[in-house]
Order: structure tokens, then C-alpha cells, then sequence
């Protein structure tokens, strides 16, 4: 999807919204928020589109910007290392400038604001054909069994 400026302020604004929202793994998606809950209300209520409620699907639907091409309203995914099994992406933000990203962070509990950098997961820079087969080929295997 391609953003115009006035589709990623709403975006940040929209996501500032939802500072300090409680987080949940199993949130409602009104009142507490996972990380991929929150993106797709902010999504939702900013542009009107529907997304996947999954960190993956929004991932696979998702340009992949490089750190330096950035802008606010860009989706930014990370993902816990060791990399888990099945799973190319386990965590995904919103960047909002200035090298800051909001989120929903289970560490805080809550909807937050930090640094890009102060986050503990690795950046995903790049939608690797080769990490993508490999995720594809163990979910379907993950399903068969």
C-alpha cells in the first residue's frame, strides 16, 4: 500500500490515540492490545483498511522499508532471536520519526513510545526469499503434524 503524507499523519496520529492502553497477548483489540492488535486498529480507524491480526500476515502483506528510508507511519517488524520456529517476525511497531517507534510492548505493559534502537528485537531490514520458504515450508509442516 502506498501512503501519501496525509495517510501516515493520520496513522501517527491515530496511533498516539492509544498511548498507554493496557497491552494483552490476548487483547480485545478495544481495551488491550497485542502488538499486531494495535496496529490493525490504528490502520483501521486511520485509513479504513482491514489487515491481518497476526504479526506474520501483516508482515507478508507489508513493504519491508530499510532503517534509512523511513518516514512516520511505516511499519517496522523485529523479531526475537534465536528466530522461533515457524516465525519470521515476532513483533511489529509503527515508526513515528525522529528514530522512535509506538507500540504495543509487553515489557511495559502498556502502549509505549521508545526508541527504534532501545528495543530489544533485531530490526527486519529485508524480506529474504530464502527466510520466507523457510517459514512457509514450516508452517505447513507445523499444520500437517
Amino acid at each position: 500500500m502506498t501512503l501519501t503524507k496525509n495517510d501516515r499523519d493520520k496513522i501517527v496520529e491515530e496511533a498516539y490515540k492509544f498511548l498507554n492502553t493496557p497491552y494483552c497477548l490476548c487483547g480485545d483489540g478495544k481495551n488491550t492490545f497485542n502488538c499486531s492488535q494495535f496496529i490493525v486498529s490504528v490502520i483501521k480507524n486511520a485509513l479504513n483498511v482491514d489487515l491481518p491480526a497476526k504479526v506474520d500476515w501483516l508482515y507478508l502483506v507489508s513493504s519491508i522499508v530499510k532503517p534509512e528510508n523511513l518516514q512516520a507511519g511505516d511499519l517496522v517488524f523485529f523479531c526475537r532471536q534465536p528466530r522461533p520456529t515457524g516465525r519470521i517476525a515476532t513483533h511489529v511497531a509503527i515508526f513515528v520519526g525522529d528514530k522512535k517507534i509506538i507500540h504495543a510492548r509487553q515489557r511495559a505493559g502498556k502502549v509505549v513510545i521508545e526508541a527504534i534502537e532501545d528495543f530489544s528485537e533485531t530490526l527486519i531490514t529485508s524480506k529474504d526469499p530464502n527466510e520466507l520458504h523457510q517459514w512457509l515450508e514450516e508452517i505447513i509442516s507445523l499444520t500437517r503434524s
